[in-house]
């Protein structure tokens, strides 16, 4: 069963994604991509000469660092503020604004289609989204899809959490909004194969540097270096990811699936 994460719901109203895109530095974005274990699994399923779209672009990153090293790809996002900001810097890169359940585009107009944490935050499910990848994408396209994965460690912690929470007090709870699915990697396969894509590869995800962790500084906070930077481990939280690095299902943040529509 996937599993819903939720989070405090803000008490001052404001668009979704408004707070989140307007607090990221884009080429700090950018940059982050060389270091991205996507950018190994990009070249290996992607040709320069493929069309690509990336749907739920943001900022557009990946969009920017792509089409630096020569790929042809287009982002759509529906948020106006990501992309207005992403031209801004860029006004070169093809962008639009869409909904990925819709996209403006005819059937089978993409070789590959990109698609980096954004099916998991509907609340109904990402099948409309896949549905709508699977219809622009070509016979034989190929699919890149990344969510949270819902690693061991991620569900020992919780029983931990609920164990926990089960022997003290209840304390009043605040008010929550849903925010993202996490996904176990069979989950996110069997999506797609039941809208009819072959699976050509599954990936366990995190990032490249020993320093650096996206599941373990997620979930942990005493693994944490503490200088505010998003993923960067303390000594103690590089000896975990040392000790761990065989067997990187266990923490990994993100899972990976790779397949072709058939």
């Amino acid at each position: 069963m996937s599993f819903k994460y939720f989070i405090p719901k803000p008490k001052i109203e404001s668009r979704p994604w408004q707070g989140y895109w307007s607090k990221k530095d884009i080429q700090k974005e950018v940059c982050f991509c060389e270091k991205d274990e996507l950018w190994k699994i990009i070249k290996k399923f992607v040709r320069l000469d493929d069309k690509i779209i990336e749907a739920g672009c943001g900022l557009g990153r990946w969009v920017i660092f792509l089409s630096k090293k020569g790929y042809n790809i287009l982002g759509v996002d529906n948020f106006k503020g990501a992309i207005e900001r992403a031209k801004q810097f860029d006004n070169l890169l093809r962008l639009k604004i869409a909904d990925v359940r819709k996209l403006p585009f005819k059937n089978e107009e993409f070789d590959v289609y990109l698609s980096f944490g954004v099916v998991e935050h509907f609340e109904k499910g990402p099948i409309d989204a896949l549905k709508e990848a699977k219809r622009v994408l070509k016979k034989g396209g190929v699919i890149i899809l990344e969510t949270p994965h819902d690693n061991f460690l991620r569900r020992v912690k919780r029983l931990v959490g609920l164990l926990l929470r089960i022997r003290k007090r209840k304390k009043p709870m605040p008010k929550l909004q849903f925010y993202e699915y996490r996904f176990k990697t069979n989950e996110l396969k069997k999506f797609l194969q039941d809208l009819n894509f072959k699976i050509l590869a599954a990936y366990s995800k995190d990032l490249l540097l020993n320093n650096e962790s996206i599941g373990l500084w997620s979930d942990f906070l005493f693994l944490r270096l503490k200088n505010n930077q998003p993923f960067k481990l303390n000594c103690f939280g590089m000896l975990v990811k040392k000790v761990l690095a065989p067997f990187k299902f266990l923490f990994s943040g993100c899972t990976v699936v790779v397949a072709k529509k058939i």
